[in-house]
């Protein structure tokens, strides 16, 4: 996937996905100074050997601690994190809460990491009118499927293994999109949130991470506000992350134009 310099890699069709959103944050704003590969899923990809002069960034998606500090399911070990850090020129990591997992590497490959959710468009997109239902993308574990058990008919699935233009339209005929953990803590799935953004739609979730704040930028799970409040609280989200994480913004920095 290419667009005005920049090029995405992503090897699994879940990251596959957030390559295609990663172009719509793009948008058409002109080349770029330098050529920049982005590679989505870092822990999944490989420096491109043939791309003369580009910056190579490997964008790291997986949740490792929490805003408390507390492990998560995809806590890699010191070799792997060390392995996947030499590859690029840069690794962006989604969330800060992942900081303590780079402390044992030495400080060359500290000095490569940045952190924060810098995916997002330059210019936020505006809320749409809510249909029905809080539409739900994602695997189903037995806490998720409690979550899911409990919303009762709110909650709108798609298929297992459904990426894409499909989930896209779906999205565009739900009330807002449903954000739940796969595990107990205190993060934000950046991506999924982006998602929402592009599509104008609010978000319904169990508690996410500063800077975002429940009733401000998101809904609890069971809050049910009327439409005005609505495009209140997504305006806000999408403000908020456009405008202190567009995607452009980081990139431009890296390369010093």
């Amino acid at each position: 996937m290419e667009a005005d310099g920049l090029t995405l890699v992503a090897t699994h069709p879940v990251l596959q996905d957030v390559a295609h959103d990663l172009l719509r944050s793009w948008g058409a704003a002109g080349a770029l100074a330098r050529p920049v590969v982005l590679h989505v899923g870092a822990h999944r990809s490989e420096r491109l050997p043939d791309l003369e002069g580009a910056l190579q960034i490997g964008i790291q998606t997986e949740q490792m601690y929490d805003e408390g500090g507390h492990k998560l399911w995809k806590a890699f070990g010191k070799a792997r994190l060390s392995r996947m850090v030499q590859q690029f020129d840069i690794v962006l990591d989604l969330s800060g809460a992942n900081a303590p997992a780079y402390d044992l590497l030495p400080p060359e490959e500290r000095a490569k990491i940045r952190f924060g959710p810098w995916i997002f468009p330059t210019d936020p997109p505006p809320p749409r009118v809510p249909g029905h239902g809080l539409l739900f993308v994602g695997a189903v574990n037995d806490r998720r499927a409690l979550a899911l058990a409990a919303l009762g008919d709110l909650a709108v699935r798609v298929p297992d293994g459904t990426f894409g233009p499909a989930v896209a339209a779906a999205l565009e005929e739900a009330g807002g999109l449903l954000n739940l953990h796969y595990e107990d803590g205190v993060y934000s799935e950046y991506p999924r949130l982006l998602k929402a953004v592009l599509a104008g739609r609010a978000v319904w979730s169990e508690r996410l991470a500063a800077p975002l704040v429940e009733g401000v930028h998101y809904f609890a799970l069971d809050a049910r506000p009327d439409t005005g409040r609505i495009a209140a609280v997504q305006g806000a989200m999408a403000e908020l992350l456009c405008s202190q994480f567009a995607l452009r913004s980081f990139v431009q920095k890296e390369i010093g134009a």
